[in-house]
């Protein structure tokens, strides 16, 4: 806890710069001036001091007698819970690549082009945190929470996802190649232009997620997924038939259809004929 609190007054978020908004209204120009401005600003971050760097290998080194300790207190009952706390901190480029970060609290953090490759954050929150062009290939995500996360133009190759929440998160031009996204929320995310070869969908729950322009989405994995009337799909891919005809408030806590159909044992359906 000393050296999360060392790196949360030592890096806080508001030491981040802000990055260039994606336009809402993209023409081919704003697109491509969106783009190179936003380049130049994730290639020119500087790195973490070296003080802070040192801290948080250290807090992702740490022995597994320690993470078993750290696991106790999270048991049922347990009014004093104990997790990483990295909220609000500002870890641009930072070096996290297979770190131990199991449960982590990374609520509104900056994290843009850090490198998270392989890391182990299954069950953290990551929630409304910056992650643009972050690289996340192949880390342990399952369960994670990334709730109007902006992942814009990550990197989340072969990335852990299953039961993960990435409800309005921001996915726009992310590389999400052979990602595993069982049983994950994507409610309302923003995929346009994403990557979504050979990723895995099943049981997945896509309401009202936008796909405009991902040209490796495929038809049998949104098969196997949850969608409803207002789930935007890429031209050629149909929504199928067992999708709900009515779309569901954005802030919708509970999604009985969606329950049920888990229930029933989350059946593929088949676009209507």
């Amino acid at each position: 806890e000393i050296l999360c609190a060392y790196v949360r007054e030592n890096a806080p978020a508001a030491l981040a710069g802000q990055p260039p908004a994606r336009p809402d209204k993209l023409t081919r120009q704003a697109l491509r001036d969106w783009r190179f401005n936003s380049a130049d600003f994730i290639f020119n971050l500087p790195l973490p001091r070296t003080d802070i760097q040192t801290a948080l290998t250290i807090i992702g080194r740490r022995t597994q007698g320690q993470i078993t300790l750290e696991d106790a207190t999270l048991m049922p009952g347990n009014d004093q819970p104990y997790r990483l706390d990295l909220r609000a901190t500002c870890l641009q480029r930072a070096e996290l690549s297979r770190l131990r970060l199991a449960g982590a609290l990374f609520t509104g953090a900056h994290l843009q082009r850090a490198s998270l490759e392989g890391a182990h954050l299954q069950g953290a929150s990551l929630n409304h945190a910056q992650l643009q062009y972050a690289r996340f290939d192949g880390a342990q995500l399952q369960r994670a929470s990334l709730k109007g996360t902006q992942l814009q133009c990550a990197g989340l190759q072969e990335a852990q996802l299953q039961g993960a929440s990435l409800d309005r998160a921001g996915l726009q031009e992310a590389q999400l190649y052979g990602a595993q996204l069982h049983g994950a929320s994507l409610n309302w995310a923003r995929l346009q232009g994403a990557s979504l070869q050979k990723a895995h969908l099943q049981g997945a729950s896509l309401r009202s997620a936008d796909f405009s322009d991902v040209a490796t989405l495929e038809q049998i994995e949104v098969n196997a997924a949850w969608g409803d009337c207002g789930t935007v799909l890429p031209t050629g891919i149909q929504a199928p038939g067992h999708w709900d005809a009515e779309s569901l408030g954005q802030f919708s806590a509970h999604d009985p259809k969606y329950n049920a159909w888990l229930a029933a044992g989350a059946p593929p359906g088949k676009p209507p004929a």
